[in-house]
């Protein structure tokens, strides 16, 4: 048996003295009466790794980490322990993930937000770099020449024939329509053993939605895209159009067809472009570099900040 498939597959091992059992992530609930005795990582190649050091007779002893290295470890604040509103508001708006003001000001107005109050962010916003470093995907210059074409003029008197004044349109509703698509493998697997990310895009309210997958498989792309959906349906979206890449398994096409009941549109070969999700992508990389922008010295996380003292010079 091997511990690292069942995890990347999505499973729980727990291994006691009588035998093992195998549980879903969903399913399992975990709390611990004290602290962990070992606690190792996996490296790039899905191997767990317990930092060892050999002691004075010879053997090998897992290694406690030293009072010097337990000051330094990661402690979670809480906003409830902020001193102010002013540093409540930052706190924030840097969980948000930077957002400009006037976005995050709809998302206040429309609801959901206990803690914050449409007042306090106007007189509070704080103008970080990391805002305007996160939200610079814009169009580039000299793309096409905007000097008018002089007007071509046409003589119709030596045509011949009967003349029609029919004109044929096609009105394309993208109402109701949902783009997806998937990022490429990242250089490094996640903690959670996730490689890549599913992008959606919903165009009636122009959101963006993002999901973590640990392969392209069907069954890891089944369940990203599943999760997604039901995102959409709990703020009352029901798409009906689904356009992606042809680049597209049949049970995929069958998921959405059949038990989604959506219409199914793919892209022509060589023409990604067609699909939104594509430049969805490239802005959600530009946003989500927000967080990246943060100093070394502190990290975010779902709680909240995470600080870490500075190293010391040597």
């Amino acid at each position: 048996m091997s511990v690292g498939k069942t995890a990347d597959d999505g499973m729980v091992s727990i291994f006691t003295h009588d035998g093992v059992t195998v549980f879903k992530e969903d399913d399992v609930l975990i709390t611990c009466k004290d602290k962990p005795i070992l606690i190792g990582v996996r490296d790039a190649r899905g191997r767990y790794r317990i930092p060892l050091v050999q002691s004075s007779t010879g053997t090998w002893q897992p290694r406690r980490p030293s009072k010097k290295a337990q000051s330094i470890l990661r402690q979670a604040n809480s906003v409830y322990d902020l001193p102010n509103t002013e540093e409540a508001i930052k706190w924030m708006h840097a969980v948000c993930g930077f957002p400009v003001k006037s976005t995050w000001l709809k998302a206040v107005q429309a609801g959901g937000w206990p803690l914050l109050a449409v007042k306090s962010i106007q007189k509070y916003y704080p103008e970080t770099t990391e805002t305007s470093k996160g939200h610079m995907s814009q169009t580039r210059k000299n793309v096409r020449p905007t000097k008018p074409k002089p007007f071509e003029t046409i003589n119709s008197d030596s045509l011949r024939g009967k003349k029609l004044r029919d004109v044929y349109s096609k009105v394309y509703d993208v109402r109701e329509t949902i783009f997806s698509d998937q990022t490429g493998r990242f250089p490094t697997r996640s903690l959670s053993g996730n490689q890549y990310v599913m992008v959606l895009v919903e165009i009636d309210s122009s959101c963006i939605l993002v999901e973590p997958m640990k392969s392209r498989k069907d069954a890891k792309m089944i369940r990203s895209f599943n999760a997604l959906l039901l995102r959409l349906r709990c703020a009352n979206i029901i798409p009906k159009k689904h356009v992606l890449d042809n680049e597209i398994s049949k049970s995929m096409k069958n998921l959405i067809r059949d038990e989604h009941r959506m219409q199914l549109e793919l892209v022509p070969p060589g023409c990604h472009r067609r699909n939104a999700a594509e430049v969805a992508i490239r802005t959600s990389k530009h946003t989500s570099s927000a967080y990246w922008l943060v100093p070394p010295t502190t990290s975010l996380c779902n709680s909240g900040i995470v600080s870490f003292p500075k190293p010391k010079s040597p």
